[in-house]
């Protein structure tokens, strides 16, 4: 799966994480339509059982 998303230029970054999931995946595309479509490759990737996902509306902080 992750080889999958690795391939996936609007994958911006991975994180394998603790807790409700297991990983946690930072996109990037330029339209709803292109994000919709992403989410529907994502979810047809074999050993994913389900995705969620939510929209940044504004960075409030950022130490980077």
């Amino acid at each position: 799966m992750v080889a999958s998303l690795k391939r996936a230029a609007e994958v911006q970054t991975c994180y394998a994480v603790t807790g409700a999931f297991d990983l946690v995946a930072v996109v990037a595309t330029s339209t709803s339509a292109t994000m919709d479509d992403l989410l529907d490759e994502i979810g047809l990737l074999t050993g994913v059982r389900r995705t969620v996902s939510s929209v940044v509306l504004a960075t409030k902080i950022d130490r980077r």
